[in-house]
Formats: C-alpha cells, structure tokens, sequence
C-alpha cells in the first residue's frame, strides 16, 4: 500500500518526530523515502543553535539527521532541498515521485487544550490527492510503536475509502482494528429536536449507525485475519473520536478528508480538521475526490 514516501522536514523537533513515525512504516513497508527540506519555510529557532547559520546549512542538516535515523531503522533516504513556497513544492515533489504517502508534523497547541495545525500542514490537505500522516508534537522517545487502529465512519461513500488503508496498516502490524461510527442525535434530530425526540427515533439512528459500521466492515475487504472490534457511541463526532482513542488505547486514526453525511450534510473534512486537533495520536487523511 506504500511503496514511495517522502518525509517533509523542516528543522523543527515536530518535523523530527514525524519523520520517525514515516521511517517506521518505510521498514515496515520496505517503502522508497524521500525527505524534502523547503527552503521558503520559516524554521523555529532551536535552542542553541547558531544565530549566523544560512537557511540551507540549517536546511541539509536537518536532511542529514533525517537520512542518519534512516540509516539506523535500515531505511536508505534520498534528500532533497528545494526552494518555493512549502506546501506547493511538497504537493508538487509527491506527484512528481509517485509518492503514495506524505508525512508531515503538527505544531504546538492552543490555549484551548486544541493542537494547532501547521499552515503548510493546512494547505497540503487541502490541495493534494495523497494520503498525508500528520503527526501531532511530542518527544522523540525511540522507535515509535503503532496501536490499534481505529476508522471512523459518518456513513458515506467517502468514510468507507479510508478502511482499506485501515485495516492494511492493522495487518501490517498485528494490532485491533476499530470501526466506529460516532452518534450525534441532537445533531441529527436537528429542529425536531425542540421538544426531545422518541426512543424510537433514536432506535432507528442506532440502528443506520450500526449499518454504517457494516458498511466500513465491507469496505475494508476481507478481514478474518484481524482481530476486529465494531462499535456505536453517542456524541459529537470529533470528541467521540478522542475519547474513544483515549479509552480504547488507539495508536493511529484513519480518516477520509471530505465528504457528506448520510443525514445533515456535515461536511466530513470539518470533522477532520477537528480530529487532527484534538488527538494526540498520529492521523492518517485519506483524501477522496
């Protein structure tokens, strides 16, 4: 499933992280890596580094760092430094090397608890047609570990892309695969919901979550030799995810980037912008035309 990845690299120690997390999946993966260091991007100062280094001496050691924690997971990275606005150049250099897989870090948070997604992170998603793994800011602690897996689904055909890619990375690496559909009733009684609504109605919306479940299930193919956990919980769609992520000890999220629901029209990339700011696990986005 990922054969080509390129690694974007910028300096900072989220970038690093990132890139630990797609050498991971290279060895796993026996994938081609490619990290690529953009040159029009602002690199955060590190503390201790030298005030009258250039941009492209900061540049190839970042790149030179990357290709020597390749060289001890067993992966060969090609570098390559360029120059241009960052996420034009990482859009362009995945089309023009076939990359089937974009890695990238997110950065810091905000004073609401909420991750703050990086601008170059923002506009790849928005103008790429391949998978990006966004990897949330933390401490390089060694290899990284990847757990369950878990796709979530709103019931549309653009939900069920992304669990091939699921349960592939399951497989991969011996570890549960969650399907969920996460139940918002307020959200899907809408204006009926002005004086309570039915336990029969809310019957019927259990049971089309459950069908979706069913749905992903099909959609990520032949899946008995995975230990598959299917599930329903209530709530709004992003902080279900994250407590279900919390609860259930879940590694990697895998989500598809746009889309529209089966009942309100909700936007699916909304909720996506909105899992990748709340988790503190590594999302892989699908995009789907």
């Amino acid at each position: 499933m990922f054969s080509r990845i390129l690694l974007a690299v910028d300096g900072s120690e989220c970038a690093y992280r990132a890139a630990t997390f797609g050498l991971e999946l290279a060895a796993t993966y026996d994938a081609d890596v490619e990290a690529l260091f953009v040159s029009g991007g602002k690199i955060p100062r590190q503390p201790g580094a030298e005030p009258d280094v250039s941009l492209r001496e900061r540049g190839e050691r970042a790149l030179d760092e990357v290709a020597s924690e390749g060289e001890d997971a067993g992966v060969d990275v090609e570098t390559r430094f360029a120059e241009g606005r960052p996420q034009t150049r990482i859009v362009d250099r995945a089309d023009e090397t076939n990359a089937d897989l974009v890695v990238m870090g997110q950065q810091g948070h905000t004073g609401l608890g909420e991750r703050l997604l990086g601008s170059a992170l923002t506009r790849v998603l928005r103008n790429t047609d391949v998978p990006v793994l966004a990897v949330p800011a933390g401490l390089r602690d060694g290899a990284p570990e990847f757990g369950d897996v878990l796709v979530p689904t709103d019931g549309s055909d653009a939900s069920r892309r992304a669990a091939p890619y699921g349960a592939d990375v399951a497989r991969r690496y011996g570890v549960t695969l969650h399907l969920l559909s996460v139940l918002d009733v307020q959200r899907e009684a809408g204006i009926f919901d002005v004086g309570g609504v039915s336990e029969a109605y809310v019957d019927r919306l259990l049971e089309q979550a459950r069908e979706n479940v069913d749905d992903l299930s099909d959609a990520a193919g032949d899946l008995d030799d995975l230990d598959v956990v299917r599930d329903v919980v209530r709530g709004r769609a992003h902080t279900g995810v994250r407590e279900y992520v919390e609860a259930e000890d879940v590694g990697l999220v895998v989500i598809a980037s746009r889309g529209e629901t089966s009942f309100t029209g909700q936007a699916l990339g909304s909720v996506t912008d909105r899992v990748l700011r709340v988790l503190a696990v590594p999302v892989l986005v699908v995009p789907v035309a």
